[in-house]
């Protein structure tokens, strides 16, 4: 039985640290806030309740779909190591993320 190695996106809710101490790797989803491009976890506001109140005064945001080539990387990078992949992601219902897989 090959090792499991679970993958989700920045959409999971956990934090960088979170996922670091579960041993989890993820794919950075985009976002894009009046014309400025950040990852998700790069965003300066780290508190989730202010990123949201901030959002009342921006002029236009818009999330971004992670690229296909992200996801081969990585997962061929755990298939190599001879882990069978389990990927978590954002819902096909808020995303599309999810027909890239």
């Amino acid at each position: 039985m090959n090792k499991i190695k679970f993958i989700t996106d920045s959409c999971c809710s956990l934090s960088q640290e979170k996922l670091k101490e579960l041993d989890i790797d993820y794919v950075q989803t985009g976002i894009t806030i009046d014309v400025k491009n950040f990852n998700a976890f790069e965003h300066p506001t780290k508190n989730p309740e202010i990123f949201y109140k901030n959002l009342e005064n921006i002029k236009s945001c818009s999330t971004n779909c992670v690229n296909i080539q992200t996801f081969i990387d990585i997962f061929e990078k755990y298939v190599k190591q001879g882990f069978d992949v389990i990927y978590i992601g954002i819902s096909s219902g808020l995303s599309s993320t999810y027909s890239h897989i």
